[in-house]
């Protein structure tokens, strides 16, 4: 029971559908922390952790405006308007991506930290699109922007991130890294200097995209498999799931881009809809 308990948490904060928390003034929880003026912007995920898991990153180079649960509205806009680095921790990734699509001059970086939920296709600035191809969007109207994402790999919702490495034009500028902590200790775990300094942060587990060529293909009885969080298990080369009304095969050549409705190189299975989640004739 507890476990279903924390599960429900995890996922309540991590998709930014709750219902938005009591203004400050009536809960007596903290207001705004750190300088508002920083160079560097996180956006909150859902309270949780006594006043938000990321709380304690804020200082007077890194801003953490007064909006945990409520990444809607004008929370894009919060803080410098020219500052160098903007990120989203949890459901701060909505605001991260409503800033890029909305606000998009001024940051040289946008750092997504461990999303942990799959949005597919959603409403995030006017447009029903993917949060990948608005990343997309941001990275090739400047040849000078950066992208770093930070996940857990026990948490969900990076997959469409990721594969923008694999991606010839942008994947260079382009940072995946991941860490082997709970979702709610990702904030700590990484530290401050993830968001007030991506170009330089490694913890030894990152790396960037843009390699000149694909890794070869296998034949298909040797490919491997793709994570299915539908099914809740990996899947053989070939499986399908239905997202967004449309079918997906695990390319196991290309896994991180399965079975993200949208995303670039994302296969389609038309004989699937008779066969659910079954193998593709």
């Amino acid at each position: 029971m507890r476990r279903l308990l924390a599960l429900g948490l995890v996922a309540a904060v991590a998709s930014g559908c709750a219902a938005p928390l009591e203004d400050d003034a009536t809960t007596g929880v903290s207001s705004a922390l750190g300088d508002a003026e920083a160079d560097a912007i996180l956006f909150p995920g859902d309270r949780a952790c006594g006043g938000g898991c990321e709380s304690t990153l804020a200082s007077g180079a890194l801003f953490i405006p007064d909006r945990g649960g409520r990444p809607w509205g004008d929370t894009y806009a919060l803080g410098n308007p020219q500052a160098r680095v903007v990120a989203g921790y949890s459901s701060g990734r909505i605001a991260l991506l409503r800033r890029l699509a909305l606000q998009p001059s001024g940051a040289e970086w946008a750092v997504m930290v461990d999303p942990s939920w799959n949005d597919g296709v959603r409403n995030f600035a006017g447009t029903p699109t993917t949060g990948s191809a608005i990343v997309a969007r941001w990275l090739r109207a400047d040849p000078a922007r950066r992208f770093m994402i930070v996940f857990s790999t026990s948490s969900a919702g990076h997959a469409e991130y990721e594969a923008l490495a694999d991606e010839a034009d942008i994947g260079a500028r382009v940072k995946v890294c991941s860490v082997r902590v709970a979702h709610f200790e990702v904030p700590e775990t990484i530290g401050a200097a993830a968001i007030t300094a991506p170009e330089t942060w490694d913890n030894g587990r990152c790396v960037t995209g843009g390699t000149s060529s694909p890794a070869p293909s296998l034949p298909p009885a040797r490919e491997g498999t793709c994570a299915s969080n539908t099914l809740g298990r990996d899947v053989p080369h070939g499986t399908c799931v239905e997202r967004g009304g449309a079918w997906y095969v695990c390319d196991a050549t290309r896994p991180a881009v399965w079975p993200v409705p949208g995303a670039d190189g994302a296969p389609t299975c038309a004989s699937c809809p008779q066969r659910p989640n079954g193998a593709c004739d």
